[in-house]
């Protein structure tokens, strides 16, 4: 004779519980994702590209000579991001200025359409470690706070050795406190 077998009853708690999880965690990622698309997207316009050449153009793009003026300009950038105010300041390798801030004029560039550029004048002496850097920021408006606040961000008059990594940092965070952007060209000097 058989005796029927007795079996707990299955219960579906442990499964309803692990979906529930699932999603969750599905609707975390998406928010995440979500918000790092509209990070993005919502800095995306300001983004531009710059290059530091000589005048006339030197037949070595990575060099840069002593005697001859230098063209700081911005090359590429998005029509939103047109309506910002370009400022540019050039470093030696060190991260101390070259120059003051100076506004960037819109002038007409390669293809005869307006860009930023603006011409320094020739170095005459070597800077720190053979390096130049041409430091352009865009941010909303060109006033004296904002200055003062991008020469804080550049430690303006404290001299500095080795740190331009760090001073084209702090700008960077700078410029996007003042809802804009910077970027940097660098040149070996021959």
């Amino acid at each position: 004779m058989s005796s029927p077998s007795t079996e707990a009853p299955v219960s579906s708690a442990p499964v309803v519980r692990g979906q529930r999880f699932m999603v969750v965690l599905l609707l975390v990622i998406l928010s995440i994702a979500g918000l790092a698309i509209l990070g993005l997207r919502s800095s995306q316009h300001r983004r531009f590209a710059v290059s530091l050449s000589t005048v006339p153009s030197s037949p070595s793009a990575s060099r840069v000579p002593l005697d001859q003026p230098l063209l700081l300009r911005v090359d590429h950038s998005s029509p939103r991001s047109r309506s910002l105010v370009s400022l540019a300041v050039l470093l030696d390798g060190d991260g101390n200025p070259l120059s003051p801030v100076l506004p960037m004029p819109e002038l007409p560039g390669p293809k005869g359409r307006p860009i930023p550029q603006l011409e320094f004048p020739p170095l005459g002496k070597r800077p720190a470690r053979g390096l130049v850097s041409g430091l352009v920021m865009r941010v909303r408006e060109d006033t004296p706070a904002v200055r003062a606040r991008l020469a804080e961000a550049m430690e303006v008059g404290k001299p500095k050795s080795g740190q331009l990594a760090r001073v084209f940092t702090r700008t960077i965070v700078a410029c996007r406190e003042l809802d804009g952007h910077a970027e940097q060209a660098q040149r070996e000097v021959r």
